[in-house]
């Protein structure tokens, strides 16, 4: 398979890589076009979320190597060599594997939540609609991986109980509503957790008054001209905030934005403090105070991992259906184009690799003769789709098992 992704999460990055990978919405299709041309890709869906940020291209042939292509990429946005190795390069069979996985949400920090379809449909939509091209083998393979995502949720338990930060923040926001009566909401970024909370204010709290709240205003058009939801610059907020007793942050700053300062600037009343932000918008021991409370992203992962391990059988199942439909993707495949055009030329390959073995026979003991010949026959024919790692992997096991001790495979 001709699939690429350069991508970096929150397992294997900090976010300050992650946030110099994001492409703000206002520039990102400048930069995806010159990814495009310095990189030399044939196509590109960018995916940017709170804890992943990923590159999916289409390679021009099964055996290229990406790796220069990823560089140049990453050269052009900023990035050293030393970040190519803060993420993961997967090709071929193992990359459809993960964009499977990342869509079921069993990449997620928090397995099972729902954003993460949303937000890889949304990647592709843009993709189309700024008249970028996507290849036939990359467009399936979001199809595919959309197909399965929408399986793994409706035929496994994998949803039930909520573990997405945003999900379990909002529940969280309708207990406390009982103690606080919400008047005003404010919501701090617009990254992808706070626009699930303003989203669903608007829907479900359509009488609330929400602040909205970015370093710059300008970037907040999505609901810039609706009547219920004011916008503010983070700079005049933190110097004059707006009245509110409920607030929400997810920002990328990497450092906390709110200090004693601003809690003294507040008038007296009982507030709510939802820091969903990674690492914090709120330093520790700043809101220590009684008519202040404070949820921490780090209270609502605790909830979400105790919904994860009740999710350990749902999970199971989801993986072993990316894994069947894994293979009738590369069943597919096979029967496609390139394995037919293989198909015509394959007398003619498989005589070159005759001679082949005719000029290394003395390299190998006889009695292997056959069963290589018989490995490389089979190598050849059911493999030409899987990537060169794929094949890579294939020469390492036999390299290592115990009947080619005796010789090696370079």
């Amino acid at each position: 398979m001709l699939i690429h992704v350069w991508g970096t999460d929150f397992r294997r990055s900090h976010s300050d890589l992650r946030s110099h990978l994001f492409l703000k919405p206002e520039m990102r299709k400048q930069m995806v076009e010159r990814l495009i041309m310095e990189a030399g890709l044939l196509d590109l869906v960018y995916l940017a979320t709170c804890h992943r940020v990923e590159f999916y291209t289409t390679a021009p042939d099964h055996f290229l190597d990406m790796r220069p292509r990823w560089l140049k990429m990453l050269k052009a946005l900023g990035s050293s060599e030393e970040d190519y190795y803060r993420g993961y390069h997967l090709e071929g069979k193992s990359a459809m594997r993960h964009l499977f996985r990342v869509a079921s949400s069993l990449e997620s920090m928090a397995v099972g939540e729902s954003q993460i379809l949303g937000q890889l449909k949304e990647s592709l939509r843009w993709t189309d609609e700024q008249g970028f091209a996507v290849e036939v083998d990359l467009r399936r393979a979001f199809s595919s991986a959309f197909e399965i995502a929408k399986r793994v949720r409706t035929e496994t338990e994998i949803g039930a109980r909520s573990v997405s930060v945003a999900s379990l923040a909002l529940e969280s926001f309708q207990q406390w509503e009982s103690r606080v009566a919400p008047t005003s909401v404010a919501v701090v970024g617009r990254g992808p957790i706070s626009l699930c909370v303003l989203r669903w204010l608007l829907e479900n709290r359509p009488g609330l008054k929400i602040h909205w709240v970015n370093r710059t205003v300008s970037a907040l058009s999505e609901f810039a001209e609706s009547k219920k939801v004011e916008v503010h610059s983070l700079e005049s907020f933190l110097s004059d905030p707006a009245a509110f007793n409920y607030l929400f942050t997810a920002t990328g700053a990497g450092a906390p934005l709110f200090d004693q300062t601003f809690l003294e600037s507040l008038e007296p009343q009982a507030r709510v403090f939802f820091d969903l932000a990674q690492p914090d918008d709120i330093g520790f021991g700043v809101f220590d105070c009684d008519c202040h409370s404070i949820v921490r992203l780090d209270d609502l992962q605790q909830v979400a991992r105790v919904n994860i391990e009740s999710r350990s059988e749902s999970i199971g199942l989801a993986e072993k259906m990316i894994e069947d439909s894994l293979r009738a993707f590369c069943r597919t495949q096979k029967e496609g184009p390139v394995i037919r055009q293989f198909s015509a030329v394959e007398p003619e390959l498989m005589a070159s690799l005759a001679q082949v073995f005719e000029l290394i026979e003395e390299e190998f003991p006889p009695e292997f003769h056959a069963r290589l010949k018989v490995w490389a026959e089979k190598l050849v024919r059911r493999n030409l789709h899987q990537s060169r790692e794929h094949l890579r992997t294939v020469l390492r096991h036999v390299a290592s098992s115990p009947e080619s001790s005796s010789f090696m495979v370079v």
